[in-house]
């Protein structure tokens, strides 16, 4: 952790994170992914919950998925009541889970062995975009060689898992979406090459 500036480094965790995000209400907790990333599904990576305050850094955290399958890329609501995350095994789908581990709900499920990955909640948590193929993959991966995993189409659906919307349609991967903090319209004076 540090800060804006650069300065006032310090590791806040021993752990192997990666795909952090705060927590909206709770001062000094950041919500990652812990174990090693981009791994084949059977790879043990599991949610966890770290205080950032706690300089013991061997029990500042606490894990609240279990099993390892894959569960990665955590986002919490801005209310503090849910965070998501996808465990895999075969099919990646979709949970929600109370910041305290008691909860777990599934929101959505992607095909048999397919993906739904990178999910974050909207700034009024009532929606989530995410990346998946459960459309279907647009293009052949033999034709995109060069993409790590050629699945992503970008998809929003509502928190309690309805109102299934798919905002992209193309063959490239449209990965780790994100959402602005107000809208921003297209510039008015760009011009395409």
């Amino acid at each position: 952790m540090m800060n804006r500036d650069g300065s006032g480094i310090r590791e806040v965790s021993k752990l192997y994170a990666f795909a952090t995000s705060w927590d909206w209400k709770r001062k000094g907790v950041v919500y990652t992914s812990a174990g090693p990333d981009f791994s084949s599904e059977s790879t043990k990576v599991d949610i966890v919950s770290i205080n950032v305050d706690d300089e013991d850094l061997s029990h500042n955290y606490k894990t609240l998925t279990k099993g390892g399958a894959n569960n990665a890329f955590p986002s919490p609501s801005p209310d503090g009541k849910w965070v998501v995350e996808n465990p895999g095994g075969g099919s990646f789908e979709m949970l929600k889970i109370h910041p305290n581990g008691t909860g777990l709900q599934k929101v959505i499920q992607s095909g048999t062995g397919g993906r739904t990955n990178h999910p974050w909640l909207s700034p009024d948590g009532k929606q989530i975009v995410f990346t998946s193929d459960y459309a279907g993959v647009s293009a052949e991966p033999i034709s995109n060689p060069h993409h790590y995993q050629p699945y992503g189409e970008i998809f929003v659906i509502n928190a309690d898992g309805s109102g299934l919307q798919r905002l992209t349609h193309n063959s490239f991967e449209d990965g780790t979406p994100t959402w602005s903090p107000k809208y921003i319209g297209p510039p008015t004076n760009a011009e395409w090459p």
